[in-house]
């Protein structure tokens, strides 16, 4: 079995790299060895040992394959490939690793447990995606100042680091004492916000003021995107009406170009491609899996492995052939894996088709 994942768009073509599951599994043990090191030696409080199976590490590596998307989709829209992250993590905001109102404490590996991870740690993954696979954008994340599981991890993998003078929040600028020490032959072609905090009701920033904030590092023409989404299960938040974009009003017009090279990209993870015989996977990455001629070099997925983290669901419920709302983890058990994907990729694909996308991400 591989999992195709994106790793360059121009134009209409879409490129993808295949991972086997023997490599996303070496993926998600190294990732998991460093948030255990990290938490020995730093943050005993974040703890990726509280759910058992290297859950925490699998979602972080497959869940962020979607902000990767996001990331990608400006390859088509910018001039250039020099993109600058602001990220948005604290290892003091999180108490865990995992969101405690939606994750079940102790998580026994029963067929009713849930989890979801902390707020922003699944898209603070993301730029790792950029080092793991042969990407065009040439990627710097403006990091504030002291330690943190992010300084540590993209010190691991290499992405590239560029050092802020403080913390970025909405409304911050060069007047209150936000600066970023870009290298002097850097101009950037966009700037993405990572899911940074959201002012109080009633308050908001304009668009322009925003980009004024990074206009001295960026080229005239760059592109600003904006990355969020509330805390909580992505499903949870859409059939609650969770999901509101808010914060940042669009005082200057919105790229249409950036929004449609967003939608072909998300577009392009669900529609299978001549020849592939491609199921989606339910690995929470927006991937696809299909059968691989060689051995199945994780093992046998059978229901208990896969209970047990083998495949990290996209959802942990879907809709059987009945409509009827079930366990994916049941539903392994009574049609088998490959039916629970077919189900998984027509669940999604209806999930995309019927909700609009434009809350989670803006572009300026």
């Amino acid at each position: 079995m591989k999992t195709a994942v994106l790793s360059n768009f121009d134009g209409d073509e879409f490129s993808y790299q295949y991972l086997n599951l023997n490599e996303l599994s070496v993926i998600t043990n190294e990732l998991h060895d460093k948030l255990e090191y990290y938490c020995n030696s730093n943050a005993s409080w974040l703890d990726p040992n509280v759910i058992p199976n290297k859950i925490i590490a699998r979602v972080m590596s497959r869940g962020s394959h979607i902000p990767h998307q996001m990331l990608l989709s400006l390859a088509n829209t910018i001039g250039g490939n020099n993109v600058l992250v602001i990220p948005n993590w604290n290892d003091r905001k999180h108490n865990h690793l995992y969101n405690r109102d939606h994750t079940t404490i102790p998580y026994l590996n029963t067929t009713s447990d849930v989890f979801c991870p902390t707020h922003t740690l699944v898209q603070h993954f993301a730029p790792v995606w950029q080092k793991f696979l042969t990407c065009p954008l040439n990627l710097y994340v403006a990091m504030p100042p002291g330690n943190s599981l992010f300084h540590y991890l993209y010190g691991q993998y290499g992405v590239k680091m560029v050092s802020a003078s403080k913390q970025y929040a909405l409304g911050e600028n060069v007047f209150s004492g936000y600066t970023i020490d870009v290298p002097s032959d850097v101009k950037f072609d966009a700037v993405m916000l990572l899911n940074h905090d959201r002012p109080d009701e009633g308050l908001t920033y304009k668009a322009s003021d925003i980009k004024k904030d990074f206009a001295q590092y960026c080229k005239p023409n760059f592109v600003l995107q904006d990355l969020y989404s509330p805390p909580g299960p992505l499903p949870m938040l859409i059939e609650q009406g969770l999901l509101t974009y808010r914060g940042i009003t669009s005082d200057i017009p919105e790229s249409l170009e950036g929004k449609n090279n967003y939608e072909k990209v998300s577009q392009s993870m669900l529609v299978g491609r001549s020849g592939d015989g491609l199921v989606h996977s339910s690995t929470m990455n927006e991937g696809r899996l299909t059968g691989d001629s060689g051995s199945d070099l994780e093992g046998n997925l059978t229901a208990e492995r896969f209970r047990g983290g083998a495949v990290t669901p996209v959802f942990w419920s879907t809709v059987d052939s009945n409509g009827e709302k079930v366990s994916v983890h049941d539903l392994v058990e009574k049609v088998g894996l490959k039916e629970t994907f077919k189900l998984q990729h027509k669940n999604l694909s209806t999930f995309y088709n019927k909700n609009d996308f434009s809350n989670m991400i803006k572009i300026w």
